[in-house]
Formats: C-alpha cells, sequence, structure tokens
C-alpha cells in the first residue's frame, strides 16, 4: 500500500472516529417558545446582540418569538459541540434525524451556515425539511430574504433604522 492510501486511509479512520459523534464537551442547548414551528436564525450583531457565555460547558440559547436570536459573539457555534434541544415549558423536541425522524413528528435541523455567517435552523416536521432540500436553492433564496425581512422589523423595533443592518 503505497503512502497515498495510507493517508486516505488516515483520514477516514479519523473521521469516522472522531466525526461521527455527538459532539465535545460543550452543549450548546436551544430553548424554543411552546409550539414553536417554523425557521430560526441566529446571527452576530455586536452592537445588537446578547452577551452569552458557556456556564459549566452549557451554553443556553433562548430563541425569541420573532425567530432571530442576536449575538455578540457566535464564535462557539462553530466549536465541536453536542446539541439539545426543548420548548421553554420543558418539553423535549428531538433533533431531526434524516433516518430516523417520522415526516409528522416535530424535530430541530440544522440548515446550515450560509456565506455570510448566519446560522439557519428549522423547527417542523421531515418532510417540511426534505421538501426544503428538494428545491434548495430556492429556498436557500427566499429563507434568505425572509430572514432579512424580520431582521429588519426586529431592528426597527429596537429603535433603529432599516440601515442598521448587522455588523
Amino acid at each position: 500500500m503505497d503512502i497515498r492510501h495510507r493517508g486516505v486511509l488516515l483520514c477516514l479512520l479519523l473521521y469516522l472516529l472522531l466525526g461521527c459523534t455527538d459532539g465535545g464537551d460543550l452543549v450548546i442547548e436551544y430553548v424554543l417558545p411552546d409550539g414553536y414551528a417554523g425557521y430560526f436564525w441566529i446571527a452576530e450583531d455586536a452592537e445588537h446582540g446578547q452577551e452569552v457565555r458557556p456556564v459549566d460547558g452549557r451554553v443556553v440559547l433562548h430563541i425569541p418569538d420573532d425567530g432571530i436570536l442576536l449575538l455578540k459573539n457566535d464564535q462557539f457555534l462553530s466549536e465541536w459541540h453536542s446539541q439539545e434541544s426543548r420548548y421553554a415549558n420543558g418539553e423535549p423536541l428531538p433533533r431531526g434525524r434524516l433516518r430516523t425522524t417520522s415526516n409528522e413528528e416535530h424535530a430541530l435541523y440544522s440548515l446550515g451556515t450560509s456565506h455570510d455567517g448566519i446560522d439557519k435552523y428549522l423547527v417542523g416536521p421531515k418532510r417540511v425539511y426534505d421538501e426544503y432540500y428538494k428545491n434548495r436553492g430556492e429556498a436557500m433564496v427566499q429563507l434568505h430574504q425572509m430572514f432579512e425581512e424580520r431582521l429588519r422589523d426586529k431592528l426597527n423595533r429596537m429603535g433603529e433604522g432599516a440601515e442598521g443592518g448587522r455588523n
């Protein structure tokens, strides 16, 4: 076996050992309003965002009713972590699993991070998640437009003009 094949096998082994676990020592817990369904976003905004720090290896993120959580610093989201989610009343919200989540059960799905650093999520049934990915290009544009509209409304409610934007 030549050196290239060994390198590929080593990378594959490391991926299987490290990449397929649920995460590291940091736990991020998403707390959603009771009965919340739909999209939500987490974005960094140094001026308007909340200060959030891990306490005992845990970060608790309370998602507001408007679905936009602004954080002063969201660097921890790109660190190795595990995720938990629940509604404010304590009812657990399962993580969406592509193979094990039913088409009707509500679950939390990560939709990835956009080119401008906005983390996108869906709380809903697997069929909505599947529809998003089936029409991903168009859905991503629509989702970004929805985010920008909600962000503008949020900043206006906070006393900022529509030009306030994110930092």
